[in-house]
């Protein structure tokens, strides 16, 4: 039996694309840490370990103007159905990491709250899709440096949401996320 985990970051995010991954793997003997349980260096080196030992693996995204169009719910699903529909091994069953099964895929899924934590395909998914997601963040900080992305991967920060209100939004924010008094 073969069994994939998906996984989102950025769904919080007030700028940049909502990432999702799945991995096909047949994990280690050690249990693998969720994303959000890591600091940034231990996902680094996480992630070729993951990638050079997966079955398969890919990444979907969802850009800002879609999470604006879709709503957050909808656009975290479409960027998991492009990840899965990147997979060339076939799985048996994707353990979709949440509350909500993807439409539109003939693979037999379970919805899993917390899978991230639960499950360490879905948990090498959800490590997969930060550091991609983060290092986007970090590059669409080189062309906008006054959001300093690069540190707050595009997080409502003090600092963040006070140059939206001095310079305005860029074409990466979610302008449906932003609500200005």
């Amino acid at each position: 039996m073969i069994i994939a985990g998906v996984d989102e970051t950025g769904r919080g995010s007030i700028a940049g694309p909502v990432i999702s991954a799945v991995v096909v793997w047949i994990p280690p003997g050690f249990f693998v840490k969720e994303s959000k349980s890591l600091k940034p260096e231990e996902r680094e080196k996480l992630y070729p370990y993951i990638l050079e030992n997966a079955v398969d693996w890919s990444v979907g995204i969802a850009e800002a103007d879609e999470v604006d169009a879709l709503n957050i719910k909808e656009a975290t699903l479409l960027s998991m159905k492009r990840a899965v529909d990147k997979i060339k091994h076939p799985i048996n069953i994707l353990i979709v990491d949440g509350c909500d099964l993807i439409k539109d895929i003939q693979t037999m899924q379970i919805a899993t709250p917390k899978g991230d934590l639960l499950n360490p395909v879905v948990a090498a998914a959800s490590i997969i899709a930060k550091v991609t997601r983060d290092r986007i963040m970090t590059d669409l900080s080189a062309e906008f440096p006054i959001y300093r992305w690069y540190a707050n991967k595009g997080y409502a920060t003090n600092y963040h949401l006070k140059v939206i209100r001095e310079y305005g939004l860029s074409k990466h924010h979610r302008k449906s996320f932003i609500h200005e008094k």
